[in-house]
């Protein structure tokens, strides 16, 4: 089939470009919701951008670990549960802090909220 990448290829190399060019079909939901961000406006759809993009490079560099780690052999295991602690701990801190900063924006109301 035409287009399909890792055709016709080894049950291993077939199992490394399914993890590789999985994370490309995870784009899709991306741009779903960015259009429901752009009917909200542009502040919205600014801190959209953000954090999808933010998400979306860090998550490429997951299947980057797992290729070296398991499918090279070149990580060892202490330095892959590293290396996704620290992934998981900046992806959802730089986002969380987007989001969190992007309050305005997104037009939270402050009604009910108390601030101690």
């Amino acid at each position: 089939m035409p287009g399909v990448p890792c055709q016709d290829h080894s049950q291993t190399t077939s199992k490394y470009c399914n993890v590789l060019f999985g994370k490309v079909n995870r784009s899709r939901p991306r741009q779903i919701f960015k259009g429901s961000a752009d009917a909200k406006g542009g502040d919205v759809a600014a801190v959209y951008s953000k954090v999808a993009w933010t998400a979306s490079l860090v998550w490429l560099v997951y299947p980057v670990v797992w290729l070296f780690s398991e499918g090279f052999g070149s990580f060892s295991v202490s330095f892959e549960i590293t290396a996704y602690a620290i992934l998981d701990v900046c992806m959802k801190s730089i986002v969380c802090f987007t989001v969190m900063s992007a309050q305005d924006a997104i037009g939270g109301d402050d009604a009910g909220r108390e601030y101690v």
